[in-house]
């Protein structure tokens, strides 16, 4: 079976997404529903990270619940938010497990729900889907530290999700919550290939000037691929150039050892 890696398209975005800390920090947004152009309440985030998310996304930033049809709560916030009124749509929730677990029972109305792990949870390099554990065990293989005793946690997380244990997998998390099983959807499911996908785990990379991510499509009807997504001008530039030497290898008859585009 070949391997397809696909390249996202560009996006119109503001140059002050081009900061690779903040965008290897909050490079789990590649999993949230398209927001442009919406009306989206962030609580719980500093300045910096506000600014960074209202660039990349490009929603409009109110101050009022009322006011929303989508919520962003960062859950290690020392406050909790207002309640969320019916016209919000969409909530994200990240933080530790058990605030995140907390905060999801306060809310009501929302009958779909994606759980994911981020681990490891002081400086995460990977998204796990908490679906199923085939999912989980998808996404940790993005995962290959170099140390053995990490190596080793990695392995013993993909054990336990046999045994339907996820809890090595859950002290950092993401929990996206919606009306309805449509709006929870991620945005890369807008990419060629990739629209039939059941679900995503990521591996986030480095925070390298041309810093991209790597987003694995899992289930659904989709063919063995990744997909390659940045926001990063340099990022951007590196995939390219990738892209160009994989065309030149395969036009040279070494289209077996290559994937497609």
């Amino acid at each position: 079976m070949s391997l397809t890696a696909g390249i996202a398209p560009a996006r119109t975005v503001s140059k002050a997404i081009n900061q690779p800390e903040l965008d290897y920090k909050l490079a789990w947004r590649w999993l949230l529903p398209v927001l442009e152009g919406r009306t989206v309440l962030a609580h719980g985030w500093d300045d910096a990270e506000t600014q960074y998310l209202q660039s990349v996304l490009r929603f409009t930033l109110v101050t009022r619940a009322q006011d929303a049809v989508a919520c962003l709560v960062n859950c290690e916030a020392q406050q909790w938010i207002e309640p969320l009124p019916d016209s919000i749509q969409f909530c994200l929730l990240l933080g530790p497990g058990k605030a995140v677990n907390r905060y999801s029972k306060a809310l009501s109305g929302f009958s779909a729900r994606r759980d994911y792990g981020l681990l490891p949870a002081h400086t995460p390099r990977i998204v796990v889907p908490l679906s199923s554990g085939s999912a989980a065990r998808a996404g940790l293989r993005l995962h290959r530290p170099g140390k053995v005793a990490a190596r080793l946690g990695v392995q013993l997380a993909s054990l336990l999700t046999f045994l339907g244990s996820f809890h090595l997998l859950t002290s950092k998390k993401i929990a996206f919550l919606a009306r309805d099983n449509g709006a929870v959807m991620g945005s890369l499911r807008q990419i060629t290939n990739l629209a039939q996908a059941e679900d995503f785990a990521l591996y986030l990379g480095s925070t390298a000037m041309e810093r991209k991510i790597v987003a694995l499509p899992i289930g659904g009807q989709t063919t063995a691929c990744i997909a390659k997504p940045t926001d990063i001008g340099l990022g951007r530039a590196t995939l390219r150039r990738e892209a160009t030497a994989i065309s030149a290898l395969r036009a040279r008859g070494m289209g077996g050892w290559m994937p497609d585009l």
